[in-house]
């Protein structure tokens, strides 16, 4: 849909941005109810980095703290196409909705990054989230004032939250034992990545079964193979590039490219920058 709205758009669209700004808790479900009565925001968003995959299966969120600011990483496989750009933008926009709707508060994070480029209207983007967005960043986050995310929800219930939480952990332990094929995969490709090109016949043969077999069961949890070994190698590469001392040749190689050349030039389009600007880029913010 998304993607026919922006072939009919003048310009750059913002339907997304309007749509997603209405946004309530009660449109995700038991998730966005169990984030609603939450005791405060930061519990809020603790429960949805717990329970995203019910929601979307490809992207989890992460909280990290500094003592001023809370980071909310969000990982995702990078977007292809127009339209999942544009629900990219959405979903960031959904989030700072519903945690304005819970705590009765016009939050707004004090800073945001997107690795993709712009794609609907960034004036009405940083219009909905109140800060500049930083777009074709090293990482996909959202940064709040850790003061903010201790504000008291308007609905906070502990009773209910309980049940809720109780209710969202047997959906994910469900969930987990459907998506045990598609990690087990995803550390398998990372462990053979070094060894030549990876190939789902190669996956399949390690897991017993066909190849036809193999990308059916991951379809059926919203993978394909090959975004599982681009994911690995965009893991292992971040992974690989936090030694400062480790050859920009032996990362391409080990994550399953024969060139520099050709590993420098996936990583600028997983990451906007080159894999030498990431790894310098990231020291920085270690210090």
């Amino acid at each position: 849909m998304l993607e026919r709205v922006a072939g009919a758009y003048q310009g750059k669209p913002d339907f997304h941005i309007r749509q997603t700004s209405t946004m309530k808790c009660e449109d995700l479900g038991a998730v966005g109810l169990a984030f609603k009565v939450a005791p405060t925001l930061r519990d809020s968003l603790n429960r949805l980095s717990r329970y995203m995959r019910l929601i979307v299966r490809i992207q989890t969120f992460e909280l990290r703290d500094t003592p001023q600011l809370t980071e909310l990483y969000m990982s995702r496989p990078m977007p292809q196409s127009i339209g999942a750009r544009l629900s990219y933008e959405a979903s960031v926009c959904t989030i700072v909705a519903i945690m304005r709707e819970a705590s009765g508060f016009p939050i707004a994070p004090v800073r945001a990054l997107l690795r993709q480029a712009p794609e609907g209207d960034r004036l009405a983007l940083e219009r909905h989230l109140q800060c500049d967005v930083e777009f074709e960043a090293d990482k996909d986050a959202l940064f709040f004032s850790a003061v903010d995310l201790l504000r008291g929800n308007r609905l906070s219930d502990e009773g209910i939250s309980t049940f809720f939480e109780t209710q969202l952990d047997e959906s994910l332990e469900s969930l987990s034992d459907q998506l045990q094929l598609a990690e087990k995969v995803l550390h398998w490709v990372k462990n053979v990545l070094s060894e030549g090109p990876v190939t789902i016949a190669m996956a399949a043969s390690a897991f017993g079964m066909s190849p036809r077999t193999l990308q059916r069961s991951l379809s059926s949890e919203g993978w394909t193979f090959n975004t599982l070994v681009e994911r690995a190698r965009r893991s292992l590469a971040e992974q690989l590039l936090e030694d400062p001392n480790r050859p920009l040749a032996d990362v391409a190689f080990m994550t399953g490219f024969s060139e520099q050349s050709t590993f420098s030039r996936a990583f600028r389009r997983w990451y906007g920058v080159t894999p030498g600007t990431f790894r310098s880029t990231a020291g920085a913010h270690s210090t």
